[in-house]
Parts: structure tokens; sequence; C-alpha cells
């Protein structure tokens, strides 16, 4: 498989697992709801939808890609911000994703 040989020397799909665990990590310490795993795509539950599209617009302003899932995309109650991490991700870009989240938290 060619498109998962290496990244610096580290097999990607080693590395993409590595920094999806280390950001979900990240985010538990934090205080954010996030699922167990190592797969790239993570949910990090807010619950309500209002809340939800206000962090992601906060985010967005802090340069911080990111998507609101709410109803009826997910049941009521149950919405979500989702993130994306990837082999390019630093520790650096990892940190400055869930200091954003925390301050767009704050205030809700």
């Amino acid at each position: 498989m060619l498109v998962l040989s290496t990244w610096h020397g580290e097999p990607k799909r080693e590395r993409s697992s590595d920094r999806a665990r280390q950001l979900r990590e990240c985010l538990s310490d934090a205080g954010f709801s996030v699922p167990p795993g190592d797969l790239p795509i993570i949910p990090v539950f807010v619950g309500d939808a209002k809340n939800t599209h206000r962090m992601v617009e906060r985010l967005f302003d802090r340069g911080i890609l990111a998507t609101a899932f709410t109803a009826p995309v997910v049941p009521i109650g149950r919405a979500h911000i989702r993130l994306q991490v990837s082999v390019a991700h630093t520790d650096a870009d990892i940190a400055t994703c869930v200091g954003g989240l925390v301050a767009a938290r704050a205030g809700l």
C-alpha cells in the first residue's frame, strides 16, 4: 500500500492512530466527552445544538476547521463537533485545537 507507506520514516497508519489517540486523550483531559479509539474522525459531544454551532463558529474564528453535527443528522440531544486529525498535525496543532475548544466552550 503505497499511500500508507511512511511519514518521515514512520508508518502512516501508526502515526495516524497515534495522533488520534493523542487528541482524544487531550480532549478528555480537558473535560470533553469523546469516545475512545484511534480513528482520525473524532466526535466531541456537546449535546445542545445551539451551543454546538456557537462553538464551531468560535473555532472558525480561531482558524480551526470543525463541523457541527446536529438534528436531523444525529438524534436531538446528541449534537457534536466533528474533528479530523491527520498525520501532518503536530503536537502544537493538537494543543491549539484543544485550547480552541476550551476557549469556545467558555461562557456557554
